[in-house]
């Protein structure tokens, strides 16, 4: 789909970044929504009338190439460092490549968006597999996402990744996160012992969790704010993030004071769920955000 197809939809402006990455903003009647084609990664999402359900560092580095601090990353095709080649980009070269939109559609109540990445010379030469592989987006009051990847290749192959959903909270020692009750997880801040989580996910320091065989909802909880529900199909892992004040202090592209207004809960299949997809098989996921109540 080229550009001028696009300025002829209603509700979209392209726009770019001081430092010239590509924007898509969006002024929906039902939400205000901003994509960039790099990683497919949508920035920002805001139900008309309600609160933002999605974060972004105020110090996110808009730049080509670079992976943006907020939003939904696609980290793949693998999540964390290689699990063999840890010179390798941490998270995969999904979220810094650019993908190609293949339809955009929009009408009073809603507006989708699908965009596709192939394998090419540039990523065979850090993952040596051909794959094709779709986001689509669909927008109205909520946020709903589903994933697809296609093994294109004459061999099977491994992959793990995670929608690396970032979301606002007023503090985050006030906020909780519900549906992960006594299920297993790696705790990556004690060097990835597995633990069983009680009750609620609550806050006091850096957080780095993989929650294993999960695909029930869950909600975000904190006073004085609606509730955000997470609800997903075909992920199996659930990743709990917050990097706490020390770690936070050493990032550029977020302020020292960051981490206490984000909580990262990112639906995929990482780790124990890890993919073996045959050649021609798919996989599909979907993920759906919005607002409680």
């Amino acid at each position: 789909m080229n550009p001028s197809s696009l300025d002829a939809l209603p509700y979209i402006k392209q726009t770019e970044s001081a430092d010239g990455l590509p924007l898509i903003e969006i002024d929906h009647p039902m939400f205000q929504a901003l994509l960039t084609k790099q990683g497919a990664q949508l920035l920002q999402f805001q139900p008309r009338g309600g609160q933002p359900l999605l974060w972004m560092s105020s110090n996110a580095i808009l730049k080509p190439g670079k992976s943006v601090r907020g939003g939904i990353p696609v980290c793949f095709p693998w999540f964390g460092p290689h699990p063999t080649q840890p010179q390798l980009p941490q998270h995969g070269f999904a979220r810094t490549l650019p993908w190609r939109l293949e339809m955009a559609q929009a009408d009073a109540m809603s507006m989708r968006f699908c965009f596709m990445l192939q394998d090419d010379e540039q990523t065979q030469a850090l993952w040596p597999h051909r794959f094709q592989a779709r986001l689509t987006f669909a927008f109205s009051v909520e946020c709903e996402l589903y994933f697809e990847v296609e093994n294109l290749d004459t061999q099977p192959f491994e992959l793990s990744y995670a929608l690396h959903s970032y979301f606002p909270v007023k503090q985050i020692d006030q906020a909780s996160i519900s549906g992960l009750d006594q299920l297993n997880y790696l705790d990556k801040v004690s060097g990835s012992q597995r633990k069983l989580q009680a009750g609620p996910v609550v806050f006091a320091g850096e957080v780095d969790r993989i929650y294993l065989h999960t695909e029930q909802p869950m909600q975000i909880h904190e006073q004085g704010r609606p509730a955000i529900n997470i609800e997903s199909e075909g992920c199996r892992s659930t990743i709990v993030w917050n990097p706490g004040a020390e770690k936070c202090a050493q990032m550029a592209d977020m302020p020292d004071a960051g981490y206490q207004q984000m909580v990262c809960v990112e639906c995929g299949n990482a780790a124990d769920n890890t993919l073996q997809l045959a050649p021609g098989e798919r996989h599909r996921a979907r993920m759906v955000i919005r607002a409680a109540g």
